[in-house]
């Protein structure tokens, strides 16, 4: 375990940034909402902590997002699909609450949706909007 060191959110312009099952700690800081050529992110299998912030989200070219298996803990933010570039969305075994917020249920883009073991709870949203949907796992969490 150990701390990912700042300077790597200081690389310009990153499109994919892939840290995944190194151990790594602490929250994740706020300079990664200036990464405006930011698509893909992958982190999983970290010991990321603290909230996914509103101001990460609002790069509107996401692509992928993949924070499975942190401590992420809060809601899921509701403009977390603004950007409508977005197809991965994988936040499953983490320590969220709340439920799915609507814009993700009108994401066009979206092709997978895995919030699997997240505490999540509430009814589960239509999908109706996300014609690309091809994968979707809402298990193991408090949904009626």
């Amino acid at each position: 375990m150990g701390e990912l060191h700042e300077n790597i959110w200081s690389i310009q312009p990153v499109e994919s940034v892939l840290i995944y099952s190194n151990g790594f700690t602490r929250k994740l800081p706020s300079v990664l909402a200036e990464l405006k050529s930011l698509q893909n992110i992958t982190l999983f299998d970290n010991f990321f902590t603290g909230i996914i912030h509103r101001s990460w989200v609002l790069i509107a070219v996401w692509s992928k997002i993949d924070f499975t298996n942190n401590s992420f803990v809060g809601s899921i933010p509701s403009n977390i699909c603004s950007g409508k570039s977005l197809r991965v969305l994988d936040l499953g075994f983490n320590h969220l609450n709340g439920s799915i917020p609507s814009n993700v249920v009108g994401c066009p883009s979206l092709e997978r949706v895995i919030l699997k073991d997240s505490n999540l709870s509430g009814a589960i949203p239509q999908f109706r909007n996300c014609a690309n949907l091809c994968y979707i796992d809402l298990s193991h969490n408090s949904f009626f």
